[in-house]
């Protein structure tokens, strides 16, 4: 699938420590791409760009959200509207959309490649108090691989060869 490469580059650059401007880029490329065609699909809503400003946000503020949400976004495809702006970069927002792009992509295949799955538990250890359904054990237990795997690089280089065995078993 197209999409496909465009999430597993943000992946990989993410990983990799690269430039936060061409991971936020492709991300939300990626994960535009997949969160239309999961609406073509008639499936559920996508959280950040769907569910959220549909279910969760008032009208009155409706704009003020989705201008929130596209401001990077748009910030990097559009800087010939004001060459002048400065924009205040959250890189934690690429985060998100990588994210739910990989859930996407998951929902949409019924494949979870291995680059995807390093990055959820990556995402997962980063963000354990995001999470409702994980017992007081099962976040000692992330809490230790944290502290074990904490640098980005290592984690990644170390999961991904785990990944990619566990994938081609049989």
């Amino acid at each position: 699938m197209f999409v496909s490469f465009f999430g597993t580059v943000s992946i990989k650059l993410y990983f990799n420590f690269d430039d936060p401007v061409s991971i936020h880029t492709l991300s939300a490329a990626a994960y535009n791409v997949l969160r239309d065609i999961n609406k073509k699909r008639g499936n559920d809503p996508v959280l950040i760009k769907e569910w959220i400003p549909q279910y969760l946000i008032r009208p009155e503020k409706q704009k003020e959200y989705w201008a929130l949400i596209n401001e990077a976004e748009n910030f990097f495809k559009h800087a010939e509207k004001d060459t002048e702006a400065v924009l205040a970069f959250r890189p934690g927002e690429t985060e998100l959309l990588l994210w739910e792009a990989g859930s996407l992509y998951q929902r949409l295949t019924g494949e979870l490649p291995p680059l995807i799955r390093v990055y959820r538990g990556w995402f997962l250890m980063h963000h354990v108090d995001y999470f409702t359904e994980l017992s007081g054990e099962d976040k000692a237990n992330i809490d230790r691989m944290k502290y074990r795997l904490s640098d980005r690089g290592k984690y990644f280089k170390e999961l991904l060869e785990i990944a990619f065995k566990s994938c081609s078993r049989p």
